[in-house]
């Protein structure tokens, strides 16, 4: 009852007043939709991140397998140390380094194919990574042990 008391006393919207209203609530309401997306886009920036961190690790692990033969041939050529241990190493190095790259090819798999990915893409990454760090020291020793 108040409020039609307050409005009889007041002036009718004139229609450029009205026009105004309904753009205002337009913009209102598409700002609301935005926040919206803008939380979708932000998951999906995230999801771009992984894939191409997920990515980048499958390249490096693959690029790693022939540089690794390539420099066993060459150190092999050269007369290196023959022990147990240097003899462990190259296919522990080789292993590893395929594990690596198997654990990225399913962190590239379960990006790609779900949005947001499983819970379990992080930890297939850092799998990914932590055997891929494992072939590199072992690699190293092998160098090392060779030279």
């Amino acid at each position: 009852m108040a409020d039609h008391e307050q409005e009889s006393g007041r002036e009718p919207l004139t229609e450029r007043e009205r026009e105004a209203l309904q753009i205002l609530a337009r913009e209102i309401v598409r700002e609301a939709g935005l926040d919206q997306n803008r939380e979708l886009q932000i998951g999906l920036e995230r999801e771009r991140v992984w894939l191409d961190l997920a990515k980048g690790q499958v390249v490096l692990a693959t690029a790693f397998l022939p540089a690794m033969a390539a420099f066993a041939a060459f150190l092999e050529n050269s007369g290196g140390a023959d022990t147990i241990q240097v003899a462990f190493t190259l296919p522990a190095a080789f292993y590893t380094d395929a594990m690596s790259l198997l654990f990225g090819v399913a962190a590239v798999q379960a990006a790609a194919e779900s949005f947001p990915s499983p819970p379990g893409r992080r930890l297939t990454l850092y799998c990914s990574t932590g055997a891929f760090s494992l072939s590199v020291l072992l690699f190293m020793f092998y160098v090392v042990e060779n030279l």
